[in-house]
């Protein structure tokens, strides 16, 4: 079965992505108006917490960081 998710969000320029309180992280904010977030297309069955991270580790990409801090290697939900 083949599954497809994706999302667009608009009129998040000029807007940083929330971080623990007392993080030492600079803010970091998106540069543009809007993201096209790339496709998840999936042949095989997945968990959702693999779809979203999939989904959103780019909104965190735009906004300097390297993934979501949500999630663990495995890809499970795992928020600090």
């Amino acid at each position: 079965m083949l599954g497809f998710a994706a999302i667009t969000l608009t009129g998040v320029r000029d807007n940083a992505m929330a971080v623990r309180l007392g993080s030492m992280s600079p803010r970091r904010v998106i540069d543009r108006d809007t993201l096209l977030v790339p496709e998840v297309i999936e042949q095989e069955p997945r968990s959702a917490d693999y779809i979203v991270r999939h989904l959103v580790d780019p909104v965190w990409q735009a906004s300097g960081w390297e993934r979501s801090p949500n999630f663990n290697d495995d890809d499970v939900w795992s928020p600090s």
